[in-house]
């Protein structure tokens, strides 16, 4: 029999050609079947796999139109004799179908049925409602890539594991309370937390060890500066990979076509706005299939490549429009760098570098979601409570960092700026402009001029993270930042194995 590697086209084409709504499947092939629900009513099997059962998949959002706006769907709703329309007329009645369709899916099993669901599909999904509704009468198990390669140790402190597994009396079975022994958990304190020892599980002598680190990464850095144990469970034992966000997906894009776009500046710099605006779009198009072939359906594509445009549009509108700043020309793009901070090496790349005249050059960060007014920018990267030190570490590498090569980048910074083509304010894409050393004398929403005590201010922060690391400081300190356990902006991913819970440990 061929191998899977042997079959030629996609498996998405495969399961495409064998889920055909428009004709009904046979019940009695000895075979591994695939489906859709529909196909499947009224007939039976021993086993069932049911996937996708996530949320945002099964019950399906329901969605409008994608061709005709709320007033043309009226129009032909109310006045169009015998018209039966496709989108859904009210959302309860497509939530109820929807849950119809589970039914049939989940009784199709005479003897055993897999429901399976993941945390993401592009974006964030996680635990069907139909699950919940069913309530159904078998076992939950978490599969994860990681799951095999790790161990205990590698994930949890010791304590950390008591303290969660004491959290959940119902789980602790005689199964359970051996293998806790075996691994040397506290017992007693799991069946009485009011026995064994008090939990202490930060501190001196119970962190764990000092780490061997072979270089850090703006991103490693902005994760300890949110919370020491977010970077412990990120970047330490492995225990997640993150998945990448479309956000991610799309910022990767972006850097991706306008590094295309930058390249060959010198053929398009000198031609007309609009004869620029053509290369742009043939570098986007150069890419555009492949990005929009990962997402999962027509819908979804034909939104993110409105979502490309809208940026890319924006972004060589500013670039072909009046500058707020003198600009001659992109001197590098993508430039990768390594620099070394009290003995420990940090790398990452910078997204542009633009030259300003008189030798001296702006540092560009694209930034692909929505950008804030400059007090709260400056508050970010360079103030007293600074937790961000991208921006930072691009003005030290500038200075005293090097190439892959290992020559000097040489650069001279005199502004670090931050572009965001989603916002289009006062006349142009937004743009937080922080000057070193002579401002350019814009407008203070514009421009910042940062100072000698905020650039040694943004070195200190990276230096002392970077040591706290080396010395093994990871105790929960989380901050009011997007992605940890004490913000409403988004929730941290490890919640359910750090016992910090959105309060210190007692």
């Amino acid at each position: 029999k061929p191998l899977l590697s042997d079959i030629t086209g996609s498996l998405e084409s495969l399961l495409a050609a064998a889920a055909d709504d428009t004709e009904a499947a046979s019940g009695n092939r000895d075979a591994v079947q695939v489906m859709t629900v529909h196909q499947a009513k009224g007939l039976e099997f021993e086993v069932v796999f049911c996937a996708g059962f996530a949320h945002g998949l099964f019950p399906l959002e329901a969605r409008p139109h994608p061709l005709l706006d709320a007033e043309d769907r009226d129009w032909l709703e109310r006045f169009k004799v015998g018209f039966m329309p496709s989108w859904p007329s009210d959302p309860d009645g497509h939530l109820a179908e929807e849950a119809r369709l589970a039914f049939v899916a989940m009784t199709r099993a005479r003897g055993r049925l897999y429901v399976t669901y993941a945390d993401t599909y592009l974006r964030q999904a996680g635990r069907s409602v139909f699950l919940e509704m069913a309530e159904p009468d078998g076992q939950t198990r978490d599969l994860t890539r990681t799951s095999a390669r790790l161990q205990p140790s590698d994930v949890l402190l010791g304590r950390e594991a008591e303290v969660l597994l004491a959290s959940h009396p119902s789980a602790l079975n005689e199964g359970t309370l051996a293998r806790a022994e075996g691994l040397g958990l506290d017992v007693a304190f799991l069946t009485d937390p009011d026995s064994g020892e008090p939990f202490e599980p930060y501190g001196a002598g119970r962190n764990p060890e000092s780490v061997r680190i072979d270089h850090f990464s703006p991103t490693t850095l902005n994760d300890y500066l949110k919370c020491p144990r977010l970077y412990w469970y990120n970047h330490h034992p492995g225990l997640v990979d993150e998945p990448r966000s479309v956000a991610m997906e799309r910022g990767g894009f972006l850097h991706e076509v306008l590094q295309d776009f930058h390249e060959h500046e010198e053929e398009w710099r000198s031609l007309e706005a609009e004869q620029q605006r053509q290369w742009l779009e043939d570098a986007l198009q150069r890419h555009l299939d492949g990005y929009l072939s990962r997402m999962e359906g027509v819908l979804d594509r034909k939104r993110e490549e409105k979502q490309v445009r809208s940026l890319l549009g924006n972004y060589i509108r500013s670039i072909t429009g009046m500058q707020f700043i003198r600009r001659l020309g992109t001197l590098a793009v993508e430039k990768r760098f390594r620099l070394q901070v009290d003995g420990a090496e940090v790398v990452g790349k910078i997204d542009r570098v633009n030259d300003v005249g008189d030798g001296e050059v702006e540092v560009v960060d694209y930034k692909t979601g929505s950008g804030k007014p400059m007090r709260f920018a400056y508050e970010m990267y360079f103030g007293p409570e600074l937790h961000d030190v991208q921006l930072a570490l691009y003005y030290l590498a500038c200075k005293d960092g090097f190439d892959e090569e290992g020559k000097p980048l040489g650069f001279k910074p005199r502004f670090l700026s931050l572009w965001y083509p989603k916002d289009w304010v006062w006349g142009g894409m937004r743009q937080d402009i922080f000057s070193v050393g002579r401002p350019a004398g814009l407008k203070e929403y514009r421009e910042k001029p940062l100072t000698e005590d905020d650039l040694q201010r943004s070195r200190s922060v990276v230096a002392t993270a970077i040591e706290r690391i080396k010395a093994g400081h990871f105790e929960p300190a989380p901050r009011e930042l997007a992605g940890t356990c004490v913000t409403r902006f988004g929730s941290c991913p490890h919640a359910a194995v750090c016992p910090y819970g959105g309060a210190p440990p007692e």
